[in-house]
């Protein structure tokens, strides 16, 4: 933590350990919630699974004017194609999470933490989607101005009719069918609004 006004200059040291060759490719995503300009998008839970395709499903997110709601747009990729899917929200991250079918859910159920389920028919609040055969989510409820994704309404899919406010944090995450009828979930998404 940095209690100054002052920018503090660090270091970050990763270390291999083990694996079967001395070269490993990975990708190091550096995030953070404070006192940021604009809204803030992390990931936990990342990476998940493999799903039955042999690959974890992936969730992103982004901001752009002219997003209905909320302002925030989730796509999911690399799902196994024809399969279905909703978005799932909550105020409590549970990582690594609780394994459910062939993955793990990663949002906290319970204890005084909120979470909902984006699958809500006829309503802003559906996010109830198929992978195409190149493993993108599509809407199938209309609730995307891209065709793919999802966009966030303000209203939350919880039962204290709560809505998004400005700097709170809500985490989100995708369930999704799999091949053989067991289910998996992308990684999670932590998002400062």
């Amino acid at each position: 933590m940095n209690g100054s006004n002052q920018n503090v200059n660090v270091a970050l040291e990763v270390r291999h350990v083990g694996g079967p060759t001395p070269c490993v490719a990975y990708d190091l995503i550096v995030s953070g919630l404070g006192e940021c300009e604009g809204n803030i998008i992390g990931t936990f839970c990342d990476p998940m699974d493999p799903n039955s395709t042999g690959v974890p499903t992936v969730l992103s997110g982004s901001f752009a004017s002219g997003t209905p709601g909320s302002g925030l747009h989730l796509e999911s990729m690399d799902g196994p194609p024809t399969q279905f899917g909703y978005f799932l929200v909550g105020s409590t991250i549970n990582d690594p999470g609780i394994p459910v079918g062939q993955g793990r859910l990663c949002l906290t159920p319970g204890g005084g933490s909120t979470i909902g389920r984006y699958n809500l028919i006829g309503d802003a609040r559906d996010s109830i989607g198929a992978f195409d055969t190149s493993g993108v989510l599509v809407s199938q409820s209309g609730n995307s101005v891209t065709g793919t994704g999802f966009d966030v309404p303000s209203e939350l899919p919880v039962t204290t009719n709560q809505t998004i406010l400005a700097g709170e944090t809500w985490n989100f995450q995708l369930w999704h069918r799999e091949d053989g009828g067991d289910s998996n979930f992308s990684n999670g998404l932590s998002v400062q609004f």
